[in-house]
């Protein structure tokens, strides 16, 4: 476990690239874990730039979604905005891209089918996960209690107005998302959480104290062995 601060948000998205990067090129087939939000997008270009450039070879990877919103579009909503912003430039196979099922009928076997998708290709060997506001990771909001796998959560109205900025802004329906639970999230064999800018400082400074809540769900990230935190300053400001 580690934590690393970085000037700003493009240095700080340029170093948690170099991790992913090097990650792939020591193991071309790795499994990795992918969490999409906005504050991700400098990591994606880097990822990009480094593929055009013939730096990373994607074509044995396989990449697991963290997340996807329930019954918005056949397409996915998540996975249109990461095609976007790197998969479109990265020419992975769609056959090595897994999501769950967000348009099923059953979206409970749908979660299951989803779990035993990652368990037949092994742990993931690296997971990015953006620090969501108010402590969330891959969704999974504040609560008595959080879900262990992949399951239907509804999005409190923090989570689902920064949620329906990126993925659905023309909607003003309620938002549920279809994400990996806590446990799913911990079998990650390496972590790297990425939190920048101010709106983070406060969200940081709860997540890396020493009280484990479940309250702040990024909390539970202490319980991992290896985990590497990226911030930039103003995200560190109360560290």
């Amino acid at each position: 476990m580690g934590t690393m601060i970085y000037k700003d948000a493009q240095a700080a998205g340029a170093a948690a690239a170099t991790l992913l990067a090097a990650q792939f090129i020591q193991k071309p087939n790795s499994v990795v874990g992918l969490c999409v939000s906005g504050q991700s997008i400098s990591i994606y270009r880097q990822l990009a730039a480094m593929t055009a450039a013939g730096i990373l070879d994607w074509s044995e990877t396989s990449l697991f979604l963290t997340s996807e919103l329930a019954g918005r579009s056949r397409e996915g909503l998540v996975c249109e905005f990461l095609s976007r912003h790197l998969l479109d430039a990265i020419g992975l196979n769609v056959s090595r891209i897994y999501r769950p099922n967000h348009i099923a009928i059953n979206l409970e076997d749908a979660c299951a089918s989803f779990e035993k998708n990652l368990a037949e290709a092994g742990d993931m060997d690296i997971l990015l996960l953006p620090l969501g506001k108010g402590g969330h990771i891959a969704y999974n909001s504040s609560s008595s209690e959080l879900s262990a796998f992949t399951h239907v959560e509804d999005l409190t109205d923090e989570a689902a107005e920064e949620c329906a900025s990126m993925f659905a802004p023309n909607s003003n329906a309620p938002l549920q998302m279809v994400t990996m639970g806590m446990s799913t999230l911990l079998s990650a064999k390496r972590i790297i959480l990425c939190a920048f800018g101010k709106q983070a400082a406060k969200p940081v400074a709860d997540m890396m104290s020493s009280r484990i809540t479940t309250e702040i769900p990024a909390s539970m990230l202490q319980l991992h062995p290896n985990v590497t935190y990226m911030l930039d300053e103003e995200a560190a400001i109360y560290l």
